[in-house]
């Protein structure tokens, strides 16, 4: 069973961060142009594959995870930055904690309950009508539920983790509208189910570099 080394950079500022993710995500972009793990651009474009650093803000706290190589980044980069300059706001960093762990991603017999502390982002430009089309809400949660699974299994083959049993998945979600690169976007907040134990404040979906589909566990 393979380990991945998982770093948190949590920022304690002075005042609540009032921005999200993205904002997050273009300061340590300008500071960091040179690494493109931090900002998932190349010279040619996006990188497309799972994102290996990830900016959050949860209940006011900014954040940067990282996994894998993300993970000894996210601990170096936190070294001489005492502010952060996020839309109009410079928020001044009193303290910084690092979580530092061993994360495992392997499949389970018992599903295990995750709910998503940021809209996830499901929809894309070819699954989008068929969700609209859907007749009923049980046609969409089947939807939702496949989509979901392939967002795991994308971030596992992007983590080159072999997934050698079949995931299902259990969803029980809500449709939120999210503005997302400034276009009005379908999003959804809840819980689910599935058997496999993922990374914690993992994203899963599209946006997950920003915060979008950030998951963390529920105790049963």
């Amino acid at each position: 069973m393979e380990r991945l080394p998982l770093a948190i950079a949590r920022f304690k500022t002075k005042t609540p961060v009032l921005e999200g993710g993205s904002e997050l995500r273009g300061f340590i972009a300008n500071m960091k142009r040179d690494n493109p793990i931090f900002h998932h651009h190349l010279e040619g474009g996006l990188i497309y594959s799972y994102p290996l650093v990830q900016y959050k803000v949860l209940d006011g706290i900014a954040m940067i995870w990282g996994i894998a190589e993300g993970a000894e980044l996210v601990k170096s980069l936190v070294d001489g930055i005492d502010h952060l300059l996020l839309g109009k706001h410079i928020y001044e960093i009193l303290d910084v904690d690092i979580i530092e762990e061993q994360t495992v991603i392997c499949e389970t017999e018992q599903m295990i309950r995750y709910r998503f502390c940021t809209p996830w982002l499901a929809l894309n430009q070819e699954n989008y009508l068929e969700y609209k089309l859907s007749q009923g809400w049980l046609e969409r949660k089947r939807l939702l539920n496949g989509i979901l699974v392939g967002n795991i299994l994308s971030m596992c083959k992007g983590l080159n983790t072999v997934v050698r049993r079949k995931l299902r998945a259990r969803t029980r979600l809500d449709q939120v509208n999210v503005t997302y690169k400034g276009i009005p976007h379908i999003g959804f907040i809840g819980e689910f189910q599935v058997n496999i134990m993922l990374p914690a404040h993992a994203g899963l979906g599209k946006g997950a570099s920003k915060g979008f589909g950030t998951i963390s566990n529920v105790e049963a």
